[in-house]
């Protein structure tokens, strides 16, 4: 190690040495060279000679050596002279560095101790294990949270090897999943981790930002850091304070060059809220059209914005549910004669293909909704379903309460599922029926998603009685800006919180009965936008008449199974390697048996490897394949049972 004066003294690298003299410059000044033989080489340009020195074999030896050496000199060009000379000058003055002394040393150098753990119960965790559960990252992510949950440590020997699995497995989750497990880590290696991950740059440039860390630091990586660090810590500071982190980009935004505003503007979606509206629409009239795009595409997930509003206005100019809701009125919605006898009571108009100057602002084209896609039927029809996919679906239902005078909480409490079911039954006898149906379809998917995404912030942030409590404090007047800010953030969540589910229950229902009767192939996406007992449900119901619809809609369950749905999945699955030929397999049947290994009560383990195994002489090296996938899961769920079964379950946190 070399204090400052050593380093001083000579160039860090022979690199550094040549591009320094090459460029003609340094960026530190070195010393005088003292040394006679080197001055000699430098004033001489690297002609060798020895001094008189009063010996006659010394002037011989150099004679000598000068004949030898004539034909080499006579091929070394000036610049193979001056690297020669700077190469032998790197080694002169590296040579010349002193080493540090100990008082110096530990003057210069210090650590401060790890602070004292806060949880004494250690997990020992074992290496071969991990490596087996790496492979499989959602088994690890559940471990992880266990642990978490029963604030457990690791040895300190396994910190290292914890905190390189976390870098090594970015890239096998989603950003949302990819962040809990982060912080389970965080979790498990605790305050020695802590402490060792301020001291290595590379795990304190994965891990050390967090939302403990003052924000001073984070603003300093957002001003100064490279792109990667500013998109890290603008994704930590909308997390901490959505509005400063709003407030950060505003500043400098139409400095950045157009591929970071599309970078940056994109992370606006954690935290999204009605407080961010304003700046979103000033970036509708953006330079970029990508950035347009963008700014779209997060307005479309804000209910209640003048975005949304304005894309219902535009669809009730071409659509009219008045004839419904007269006869609604007239107290004929429960006669199925005449309903079926009459025509379709909805009024459809296709809009037409140009746009007018207010819609080609909006870029509903290219506004991205979870699960939209193009309909069969031609741009118009199109043009359509992009209107519906973004309009709520509470407005549906709000246009038959409207007319009826119905009172909003009676319609959702009694009538909701009967009048959607009206709606829907309309929609099949009408000419653009089927297009209706997808496109109510895709709007079902994409309402789905932002609930989903508002709920897993809001775990972050706020609880719901946090979230009732300043609402109250907001009505008596008893808050200031800050009160309004959270106010702004909240209104649009607790709508959520209270509506959604009881429309997202009701519209799931119906859309699944409408569906399968007239025997349409539903996307994947609409099953996991199902909540969790209607997508069981109607598992439960595919599987019990073998409907093929069971290997797509198992796939969207991600929760434990039941014992008795575990043996269905087993006796269903059992049919159907039965009828496997070697050149022909169902569709998704391989991913249904490896999900079978990641979800399925284990004490089925034993008699599902029985029943498989039976058929294995005649299946497809594919479905084998996946029968041993499965079982390595089983196995790898057996164990971990095994290790946390004796450790306390706290509630979970959330870092």
């Amino acid at each position: 190690m070399q204090n400052n004066n050593a380093k001083n003294l000579g160039l860090s690298t022979w690199k550094e040495a040549t591009k320094l003299a090459l460029l003609g410059l340094s960026r530190s000044p070195r010393p005088h060279i003292t040394h006679p033989q080197l001055s000699e080489i430098l004033n001489d340009q690297g002609n060798h000679s020895l001094k008189d020195n009063g010996k006659d074999n010394a002037k011989e030896y150099a004679k000598d050596k000068l004949e030898r050496d004539e034909g080499y000199r006579s091929q070394i060009t000036p610049e193979h002279q001056f690297l020669n000379f700077v190469s032998a000058l790197n080694l002169y003055q590296e040579a010349g560095a002193l080493p540090v002394s100990q008082e110096t040393l530990t003057h210069l150098i210090h650590f401060d101790e790890a602070p004292p753990e806060k949880h004494s119960l250690v997990h020992q965790l074992k290496r071969d294990h991990l490596e087996s559960l790496k492979h499989t990252p959602q088994l690890l992510l559940k471990y992880f949270t266990r642990l978490q949950q029963a604030r457990v440590l690791v040895p300190p020997a396994a910190i290292p090897y914890l905190l390189e699995l976390g870098i090594k497995l970015n890239y096998c989750f989603e950003p949302e999943e990819y962040d809990l497990f982060k912080a389970s880590i965080k979790s498990l290696v605790a305050e020695r981790g802590k402490w060792l991950i301020k001291q290595h740059p590379e795990w304190h440039k994965h891990y050390g930002l967090s939302l403990n860390e003052q924000q001073s630091e984070i603003l300093d990586l957002w001003h100064h850091g490279q792109e990667s660090e500013r998109k890290s810590s603008l994704k930590l500071l909308r997390q901490i304070d959505p509005n400063l982190g709003r407030h950060c980009l505003m500043k400098d935004f139409k400095k950045e060059w157009a591929q970071l505003r599309q970078a940056f503007l994109a992370i606006l979606i954690v935290n999204l809220s009605s407080a961010d509206e304003p700046f979103l629409e000033h970036c509708l009239d953006d330079r970029s059209k990508t950035v347009q795009h963008i700014a779209a595409s997060l307005l479309v997930c804000l209910p209640d914005s003048a975005y949304i509003n304005r894309q219902t206005q535009n669809l009730s100019k071409y659509l009219s549910l008045d004839a419904l809701s007269q006869f609604i009125h007239a107290g004929n919605s429960t006669d199925d004669e005449l309903l079926s006898q009459s025509e379709s009571l909805l009024k459809i108009t296709l809009p037409k293909t140009k746009l007018d100057e207010s819609e080609t602002r909006d870029c509903l084209a290219f506004a991205h909704t979870k699960g939209g896609a193009s309909i069969k039927g031609g741009q118009r029809i199109n043009r359509l379903a992009e209107l519906i996919r973004c309009v709520p679906l509470s407005w549906w239902t709000e246009q038959i309460t409207n007319n009826l005078n119905l009172d909003r909480q009676v319609l959702i409490r009694e009538n909701l599922s009967q009048y959607i079911k009206l709606m829907v039954n309309e929609a099949e006898k009408h000419d653009y029926g089927e297009a209706l149906m997808h496109a109510w379809l895709q709007a079902y998917i994409h309402q789905s998603h932002i609930y989903a995404q508002q709920m897993t912030y809001a775990k972050h942030r706020l609880n719901k009685q946090d979230l009732n409590q300043e609402l109250d404090e907001r009505r008596e007047a008893k808050l200031g800006e800050k009160g309004v800010s959270v106010l702004n953030q909240s209104s649009t969540l607790i709508q959520l919180t209270n509506d959604w589910p009881i429309q997202q229950q009701a519209w799931g229902q119906v859309l699944i009965d409408a569906f399968n009767k007239q025997s349409i192939e539903m996307s994947s996406l609409f099953y996991q936008a199902l909540p969790i007992q209607l997508l069981k449900a109607e598992l439960v119901s595919c599987l019990e008449t073998q409907d093929p619809k069971w290997r797509s809609i198992i796939l969207a369950d991600q929760s434990d199974w039941s014992l008795n749905l575990s043996v269905l999945v087993m006796q269903v699955i059992t049919f159907e390697l039965s009828k496997v030929k070697k050149r022909k397999l169902p569709e998704h049947l391989y991913q249904a048996i490896c999900h079978t290994g990641l979800h399925a009560d284990l004490q089925v383990q034993t008699l599902i490897d029985q029943e498989w195994r039976a058929y294995q002489d005649h299946l497809p090296s594919e479905l084998l394949d996946a029968l041993d996938i499965c079982q390595q899961r089983f196995v790898l769920r057996t164990e971990i049972q095994k290790q946390v079964q004796h450790l306390p379950l706290a509630s979970s946190t959330y870092v």
